[in-house]
């Protein structure tokens, strides 16, 4: 075992430890911002704004924009593919809140998009206000179609949203509670990873690294013998 292969090697495992720790610290930060909105009430509101903090449990009253639904594509439950369905709300002051209103199944071609029913009426929805869905990554290619309704989409992009739906759209979704009304299967999960991965996985590095290193002294002692 080569000394500049150790060089290379050791650090970049203490790296990815020290990595997994932060993520670690990330969801207990987290966790404790839910955990502080979860101990409130639910907020009744007439409006929201961009001052509402994530997580806060609030019920709104409004109208689904109908026919005008977002497909987020990929999504799997049980096993399966299929979407969640993003729905625009306009509140009474006229600002739009997307609403995550659950997973749909893929139908049987890509071609064959779910028939989406929507309230017409004024109605309430109830949830948490989460941020906008994301992917890890966005591959060139993979565009928005803007040609008809539902549209799929593979990511929710602020600056998109609002050339569709004007700009007074909020930077936050409602991630509708899995027993409110007008929504589809939701097995919501807060955090898909929990701290005690990721610390398991920085111990993990860790022992890689010093097993690393034990082994390079033990080579390098034999060696002179």
């Amino acid at each position: 075992m080569s000394s500049l292969t150790v060089l290379i090697v050791f650090p970049c495992l203490i790296a990815l430890g020290i990595w997994q720790l932060h993520r670690a610290e990330e969801k207990n930060n987290m966790q404790r911002a839910f955990d502080r909105q979860e101990a409130l009430p639910v907020a009744e509101l007439a409006t929201l704004d961009e001052t509402i903090p994530l997580h806060r449990h609030v019920r709104v009253q409004g109208r689904f924009l109908a026919g005008h639904n977002l497909l987020l594509d990929n999504k799997v439950v049980a096993g399966k593919v299929g979407y969640e369905v993003v729905s625009p709300f306009i509140l009474n002051d006229n600002a739009i809140v997307l609403v995550n209103r659950g997973w749909v199944p893929l139908g049987k071609t890509r071609a064959d998009l779910p028939d989406v029913l929507d309230p017409e009426d004024l109605v309430w929805v109830s949830g948490r206000i989460r941020q906008f869905p994301d992917v890890g990554y966005r591959f060139k290619g993979i565009e928005y179609a803007d040609d008809e309704w539902p549209r799929v989409v593979q990511y929710v992009d602020q600056k998109k949203m609002r050339a569709w739906f004007g700009s007074k759209i909020l930077p936050f979704v409602i991630q509708l509670n899995a027993d409110a009304p007008h929504g589809f299967v939701r097995q919501w999960k807060f955090i898909t990873t929990r701290p005690e991965k990721h610390t398991a996985y920085a111990i993990q590095w860790f022992a890689i690294a010093i097993v690393l290193l034990l082994g390079y002294f033990k080579f390098s002692f034999y060696k002179e013998e």
